[in-house]
């Protein structure tokens, strides 16, 4: 991965989750309050501008209704997924557990946003090196502090497994850990994200991992073809193209395999249900983006 190309990926994901609570109606699905911060923004003009650019550049490699189609996926999938894994944290919280391991990071406010919860969690943002300077500048130019329980950790998940860049922290391999990787599996290659499956599978028992990833296109109605295949050319034309769309039946018996107990996983009709029932403005999640969850040692 070149220089930059982490940021720009970890932006238009923090775009997102920006722009749900300016876009949609309440109730929200999830509030990102340090998103546009990350960004390097001050002003919901500023956020707007950011939109209306990145719409025009999705109608130049496609067509206006299916770039709008691309924005309400990508904005509602980012909201689902961070709600989603807050929710598993939560749960684990209260189980006891007092880690949470955040793979490609990216500009993740969760330590920063939910102080409050994350006081009892010692939190680890793992990513790119490039991604992580630009978090930090923007952190230091807003005047937020990291807070005490929290610790950046650089990484190259494509070189690198996931407890070789935990060395040197105080992470604690024998305690169990929520691990969260969302936003990443469809960029990584099949060797590497087999190898952090697994590397995860072999955390403490008690462990969870949470994950989204993309479905193949013979999965999809013709509406999300089409913004698979958008995102497939936005992603190749900023230098880091993505390839890795897998199947629910699957990434369920992989898990499986390398030792995840019962994988809970998320579709857009059960994701519906939980989060946008009786909705006045009917929003709804496509089914294009799933998110799961898996305990480890729990069969």
């Amino acid at each position: 991965m070149k220089a930059g190309q982490a940021s720009d990926t970890a932006a238009i994901s923090a775009l997102m989750r920006a722009a749900h609570p300016l876009l949609d109606t309440k109730p929200w699905i999830f509030v990102d309050a340090m998103a546009t911060t990350l960004l390097g923004l001050e002003t919901n003009a500023q956020l707007y501008d950011k939109l209306i650019s990145l719409k025009a550049e999705l109608t130049a490699r496609s067509s206006s209704v299916t770039a709008d189609a691309f924005l309400r996926a990508a904005r509602l999938g980012g909201a689902v997924r961070a709600r989603y894994a807050e929710d598993v944290v939560a749960k684990a919280q209260r189980r006891g557990l007092s880690q949470y391991v955040i793979l490609g990071a990216g500009f993740d406010s969760f330590a920063y946003c939910r102080r409050g919860h994350a006081s009892s969690l010692r939190v680890y943002e793992l990513d790119h090196p490039d991604t992580q300077q630009v978090k930090r500048d923007r952190l230091r130019g807003s005047r937020t502090d990291i807070p005490a329980g929290s610790t950046l950790v650089s990484v190259d998940f494509e070189q690198q497994s996931v407890f070789e860049a935990l060395e040197g922290t105080d992470f604690r391999r024998d305690q169990p850990a929520v691990f969260s990787f969302l936003g990443v599996s469809w960029y990584l290659s099949e060797q590497a994200l087999n190898r952090t499956l697994r590397e995860i599978a072999g955390a403490a028992a008690g462990s969870e991992l949470v994950m989204d990833y993309l479905l193949p296109p013979h999965r999809l109605h013709d509406e999300q073809r089409e913004v698979l295949a958008l995102l497939e050319r936005v992603a190749s034309a900023r230098g880091e193209p993505g390839h890795h769309c897998l199947e629910p039946e699957m990434i369920a018996a992989r898990l499986q395999q390398h030792g995840f107990g019962e994988v809970r996983d998320l579709g857009a009709d059960e994701a519906n249900v939980r989060y946008f029932a009786g909705r006045e403005d009917a929003l709804r999640i496509p089914e294009l983006l799933r998110v799961l969850s898996a305990r480890v040692g729990q069969k």
